[in-house]
């Protein structure tokens, strides 16, 4: 099985055409002579892929390094009733109103954002918003992840889709286990060769050589998966409830001690591979090989918060994270600022998605957002 877009224009277009005929213009689906069975395809392992992937796989084998940006840029907040914000230089601005409730905000093509909300997706370029149309019969998009050419890969409830910017390709989200009656896919990710990772609550999938293979983890009693973030090619980490792990190039290794009590909600890694990890109260920081240490308690003053509802790091490694009581940022050197709802107009409802471009905008003076 792969994406026809790497096949001959000639064979491309006799697809299409196919397809066309089916009524299902727009998306693409192929599969290869030769391919294993099911069974084989999808036995589970205990090794993650690494280094390029074979040709016949992804389109246009990679690596693409998207250069990170470390110069200023604007901050986005996607909140639950006041659509899409943005923060730059002149202050704060209201970029989407409608769909109001925003889910995801991850990196798209130069100058542009892929956006999820209310289960659409939209591509935003500064205050331009363009919806993106979808194959109905897909179902809702449940998560988003950006490719390291800004496409975009999307999660629906029956279909693994992923967007150039032109054109639509697709993988049945049945295919990913054969023999199980669903998956419920917790987080994704996609690999600097256009490899998409997906986290379910007791394995990881990852797309190889055409085929889905399920990677085993070994979790303790009552633990779930909760998250994935890859990082470079040969780092990658791995969220559960109780702890963060990291990946080396073969099997999944516990680095880091349990964190007590159980509840982790998020982890992210900064570019320079530190790493914070959220129970939904308190900030934990680690570095490779380190064990977290809190960093942060939210709950107490002046945030007195009950819960983060989202968070990121830009590259000056400020923590910036959205609480049910507003907005909070954490500078490198351990001062906060923070902004309640009632300072912002635009931000007074939860902010449940974060992204931030380069190291962020300068922030307003306190008091006068």
């Amino acid at each position: 099985m792969i994406l026809i877009s790497t096949y001959p224009k000639s064979l491309f277009l006799l697809m299409a055409c196919l397809i066309c005929s089916l009524g299902s213009a727009g998306c693409s689906k192929a599969t290869e002579e030769g391919d294993a069975p099911a069974s084989a395809k999808n036995a589970p392992q205990d090794e993650l892929p690494r280094g390029e992937p074979a040709p016949r796989g992804f389109p246009a084998p990679g690596p693409y390094p998207v250069p990170a940006s470390s110069g200023p840029g604007a901050a986005w907040f996607g909140t639950k009733e006041k659509g899409l914000v943005r923060l730059d230089s002149e202050g704060f601005h209201h970029v989407m109103v409608g769909p109001p409730h925003v889910q995801q905000i991850v990196p798209g093509p130069p100058q542009g954002l892929w956006v999820l909300a209310q289960y659409r997706l939209f591509l935003v370029t500064g205050d331009k918003v363009e919806p993106i149309a979808t194959d109905p019969t897909w179902g809702p998009i449940e998560r988003i992840a950006s490719g390291r050419k800004g496409e975009v890969w999307t999660v629906a409830s029956k279909r693994i889709g992923r967007f150039d910017g032109t054109s639509w390709s697709y993988l049945d989200r049945a295919e990913i286990a054969p023999n199980r009656e669903s998956v419920t896919i917790k987080d994704m990710d996609v690999d600097d060769y256009g490899r998409i990772y997906l986290c379910s609550k007791n394995s990881i999938y990852v797309m190889q050589d055409s085929a889905w293979r399920e990677v085993t983890v070994e979790l303790a009693a009552k633990d779930v998966l909760v998250g994935l973030s890859l990082f470079q090619d040969a780092d990658a980490w791995l969220l559960t409830r109780q702890q963060a792990r990291h990946v080396g190039r073969s099997r999944w290794e516990s680095k880091f001690k349990q964190v007590e009590p159980p509840g982790l909600k998020r982890l992210t890694v900064a570019p320079d591979g530190t790493w914070f990890l959220e129970d939904g109260l308190v900030l934990l920081q680690g570095e490779p090989g380190s064990a977290p240490s809190p960093r942060l308690d939210l709950a107490q003053d002046p945030v007195r918060a009950k819960r983060i509802r989202s968070s990121f790091v830009d590259s000056s490694l400020r923590v910036w994270m959205g609480t049910d009581r507003g907005l909070a940022i954490l500078e490198k050197g351990g001062v906060l600022t923070f902004w309640p709802k009632s300072a912002v107009p635009l931000l007074d409802s939860d902010i449940r998605a974060l992204f931030v471009e380069g190291s962020g905008p300068r922030l307003p003076s306190v008091g006068k957002p």
